[in-house]
């Protein structure tokens, strides 16, 4: 890779550490507005932790609030990952200017 595509992915994981950041923050809103036993619930659910039959009842039970936060989680999720691989170029760029 060139040098200007290792500056672009250290530009962008300046950008996702913000944007977790900003995730993260908003969970903490979302799970003091839905509280603790029930962000416990949506924990198992969203880890798959619960039986197939519960599962649906469960999805029939979720409300708009339940959904936000499963989809903070989600994107936390895609944004570690995408972070993790921006991290692994950066070390391998390094490891090959160490030889």
């Amino acid at each position: 890779m060139k040098e200007s595509d290792f500056e672009f992915i250290d530009e962008m994981v300046s950008q996702l550490e913000g944007t977790i950041e900003n995730l993260v923050q908003e969970e903490r809103r979302l799970a003091d507005k839905i509280g603790h036993a029930r962000v416990e619930e949506l924990k198992c659910y969203w880890q798959g932790e619960l039986e197939p039959d519960e599962i649906e009842e469960f999805k029939g039970g979720l409300d708009y609030w339940d959904k936000l936060i499963i989809f903070t989680w989600s994107r936390l999720n895609r944004v570690h990952e995408t972070r993790a691989m921006a991290g692994r170029a950066i070390m391998k760029n390094n490891q090959l200017k160490g030889k």
